[in-house]
């Protein structure tokens, strides 16, 4: 029963995470944007995959180091997770600010969809509000003599997550179906500047913790 309650509150906790606007919420909505609901739902798999590679590695820091917020490891994975959302800032403002109308329409449907699964799963994986989240909030609830009861949490999370995004991608799909070149361009350019942001912030929180 108390596992289940934990997972139950892993569910809950997931939601409200992913309720909250970040640059999942972005990929996701400019996902579907240019590939539809498949392209959204794979960009949904990919966070979950990213959310469970979190879990794990969140787990073991706990049972090896015990002090995650304060590990090496985290930092380094802020950096390289503040680096390449200022990359893929650059790259999804440098798309939408140089690209043709007709040459944009035509790439948005041939887009292979293993790269909507890359996007989220990447995205995720360096977002460095997920980085803090399970680094020094999430191990809270594990401890090195009962990782039972936080794992449950964990896999609560991981699974509210995903199911939110994919809801997400369908929800939206009505209103960014068949958006004209110049809207999508918009929505590109929202997306930069908020990784670009994101990125500051995260190399911001490392120095100044």
């Amino acid at each position: 029963m108390d596992m289940l309650m934990q997972y139950g509150g892993g569910m809950a906790i997931g939601f409200v995470a992913a309720i909250s606007p970040g640059p999942d919420t972005v990929l996701v909505l400019r996902s579907v944007a240019a590939g539809g609901v498949r392209a959204g739902a794979k960009a949904a798999l990919g966070i979950g995959a990213a959310l469970l590679f979190h879990a794990i590695v969140t787990v073991l820091v706990v049972l090896l180091v015990r002090d995650v917020a304060g590990s090496v490891a985290l930092t380094i994975v802020q950096m390289l997770g503040a680096g390449y959302l200022g990359y893929l800032g650059v790259m999804v403002l440098h798309s939408a600010l140089t690209r043709e109308a007709e040459s944009a329409e035509s790439n948005a449907d041939d887009t292979p969809m293993q790269c909507f699964f890359a996007q989220g799963f990447l995205t995720n994986l360096t977002n460095p509000k997920a980085i803090v989240f399970f680094g020094s909030i999430v191990s809270q609830f594990i401890t090195a003599h009962d990782v039972g009861p936080g794992s449950a949490l964990l896999l609560g999370i991981v699974t509210a997550v995903p199911v939110w995004f994919t809801i997400l991608s369908y929800v939206s799909a009505h209103a960014l179906q068949g958006v004209s070149d110049r809207t999508r361009r918009a929505i590109d350019i929202v997306a930069g500047v908020l990784f670009l942001g994101l990125a500051s912030w995260g190399v911001a929180s490392i120095f100044w913790r």
